[in-house]
């Protein structure tokens, strides 16, 4: 990974978002990775970006077909877009990609000529100066003819074959790819595939394609970006006229009217919004959700028989960077997890001591977001060190230190039935009580040193966040939609395990902390776009990462405003004095990424271990 660093710093390698490198370790699983070290991951490709490579059309097709792939062809306005981001972060003359004039057919023709043309956006071109029959891309994404024997760099292309995260549409084009899931879903011309809620739960949940990680379910919709996905993927499937549906796993036949995700998760109806309010007639037996291809739900009797959408994550594998052996690290932490053996609380705590550690303790929102998202393999749950046994109802952590209550969430618990006084974590990352005689596996847990707590270039508040202010080396202003990519993308520079987000803020001395540093930056007229936004419901302001919601207003000076001037101002940008101004999405500005502390793999990125914990647990 180094090289490929050094070759950044050098403009000559890009690191994207979904990059995923191998990391060699003493105590690394052997694992399939989803694109070679050096190449990018989107979607259900591949790509290889070169601008140090500057040969002709020819030769970079041989270079490209060398590593086992060939010229990029574009498939989509969506992968269009992808690469007009890509191609902003580097200076160059352009790119030769996988288009060339077809003497034959007297046309333009992708190297897969099944693939749509009329969608180029040409740059002022073609205009065959000098017999230009090959094209290269600009760092605008723009194209443009050329003549085949000039010199530039290159893109390559392959599709991510059936071992990586989520099988390519070239061998079954009813998977996709998004962030950290795969999903599946059924085709909706084939009638024969149209199930009840229960079958179709039991075809997700027999869903295992090599390289999918185990623990399939139908589709649990708990992110705006999941929502905007689904919005947009379920309307390319739709036909004209034709009205379809996927079963999700929303229902609500444990209790009335009290809606959950068949993994357990929360329902935000804000993600998914009733088509027409749901019956409350038990009578009716409407207890399964369906999908329609707006992205709207409705409820309706279980028996009934229509498409569906799978989900599991795309992320299948573990390398544990620094832990003890059947230790896996995230952050500052190491954790074990162990279900093989069912053992009282006691039991339990005394094997955490004996490696090191104690019982499992949750201590911020981070680590609540991982667990929230692990689907642990195991009824019955996994011992924590929460527990009421001093003083009943007064639950403390093992160490005795008293719980942050608002990353405690209980399943319809603490009962105390039967002296119940230890607590388990369960599949959807609730707490339940149970009693401390009773047998479980366990989570353990214990404090590793992080080593440098951000990467260069990245600056730190109290060891506990690391943020990067984009005017300290960028030129250009971005769009409110682009900085998550750009996040992400620094991020990878570093770690591809490494996350970071939208800027979020969670404490006054957070906030009075970052306005030193922009007052530090070289011109004080600048301004930085954050997270905060009311894109899904005018006036109602949150924070892009969903975590950290809800939004603490009293952190947020507004600068004599919001306005909300033009009808349109839905994104909000931080002033050098601290004081926000709201401002079109699309307007241009810098921006601010925070992440956990800690190089490597930190407390933030556990959700991207999620998948594989999930499939270890369950050997």
């Amino acid at each position: 990974m180094g090289t490929c660093l050094n070759a950044l710093l050098a403009s000559v390698c890009l690191l994207l978002v979904y990059t995923a490198l191998p990391v060699t370790s003493s105590n690394s699983q052997n694992v399939d990775i989803s694109c070679r070290n050096g190449w990018l991951k989107a979607d259900n490709s591949c790509y290889y970006w070169t601008v140090a490579d500057q040969v002709t059309w020819a030769d970079a097709r041989r270079e490209c077909q060398s590593r086992g792939a060939d010229l990029m062809v574009i498939n989509s306005a969506k992968e269009q877009n992808w690469v007009n981001v890509q191609t902003q972060e580097e200076n160059t003359d352009g790119w030769w990609v996988g288009l060339s004039y077809s003497v034959d057919d007297v046309q333009w023709e992708w190297l897969d000529t099944t693939v749509d043309i009329s969608n180029i956006q040409w740059n002022l071109e073609p205009d065959n100066y000098e017999n230009e029959d090959c094209c290269a891309i600009n760092e605008y994404g723009k194209f443009s003819d050329d003549a085949c024997r000039e010199h530039y760099g290159y893109i390559c292309k392959v599709p991510r074959t059936k071992d990586e995260a989520c099988p390519t549409p070239a061998t079954d084009g009813r998977w996709s790819f998004l962030d950290y899931a795969c999903y599946f879903i059924s085709d909706p011309s084939d009638t024969s595939d149209r199930l009840s809620w229960t079958d179709a739960r039991t075809k997700c949940q027999g869903l295992k394609p090599t390289g999918v990680a185990a623990n399939m379910d139908l589709v649990s919709i708990v992110t705006a970006d999941e929502s905007r996905f689904f919005n947009e993927k379920l309307g390319d499937l739709s036909n004209a006229g034709m009205a379809v549906k996927w079963w999700t796993g929303l229902n609500d036949q444990q209790a009335e009217s009290i809606y959950k995700w068949s993994d357990g998760s929360a329902w935000n109806s804000s993600y998914t919004p009733w088509d027409f309010a749901p019956s409350t007639d038990r009578s009716e037996d409407q207890s399964c959700g369906l999908m329609y291809t707006g992205g709207v739900v409705d409820d309706t009797k279980c028996s009934a028989r229509a498409g569906y959408i799978c989900e599991t994550s795309a992320v299948h594998k573990s390398t544990p960077l620094g832990c003890s052996v059947h230790w896996i690290r995230g952050g500052k932490h190491c954790y074990r997890f162990q279900n093989q053996t069912q053992v009282t609380w006691t039991a339990a705590r005394k094997n955490c001591q004996n490696e090191g550690g104690d019982l499992l303790k949750i201590d911020n929102v981070d680590e609540k977001y991982w667990f929230d998202h692990m689907y642990l393999a195991g009824g019955r749950g996994y011992w924590t060190g929460l527990n009421d046994q001093a003083q009943e109802g007064d639950f403390v952590w093992a160490d005795g230190s008293a719980p942050d209550n608002t990353l405690v969430q209980w399943d319809s618990e603490p009962d105390n039935a039967h002296n119940q006084d230890c607590t388990v974590i369960m599949s959807d990352g609730s707490f339940s009580d149970q009693s401390c005689a009773s047998r479980a596996g366990y989570v353990c847990k214990y404090t590793k040193d992080p080593g440098e707590p951000c990467a260069t270039g990245w600056a730190t508040y109290q060891q506990a966040g690391c943020y990067y202010i984009s005017s300290v080396n960028r030129n250009r202003g971005v769009m409110w939609d682009e900085v998550k990519q750009r996040c992400l993308d620094l991020a990878h520079i570093y770690d591809n395990e490494l996350q970071a987000f939208y800027l979020y803020i969670q404490s006054q001395a957070e906030m009075t902390w970052l306005v030193s540093q922009l007052q530090l930056q070289p011109d004080l007229g600048m301004m930085w776009w954050t997270g905060l936004n009311d894109i899904t419901i005018e006036g109602a302001w949150t924070w892009a990462t969903d975590f950290a919601n809800p939004v603490d207003m009293t952190l947020i000076p507004w600068d004599t405003e919001p306005n909300n001037y033009g009808g349109n101002e839905d994104c909000a940008v931080m002033l050098p004095g601290g004081r926000y101004n709201d401002l079109p999405c699309t307007a241009k500005s810098y921006y601010i990424c925070k992440s956990a502390a800690g190089l490597g793999v930190v407390v933030s990125s556990m959700v991207m271990w999620a998948g594989v914990l999930a499939t270890l647990l369950a050997r």
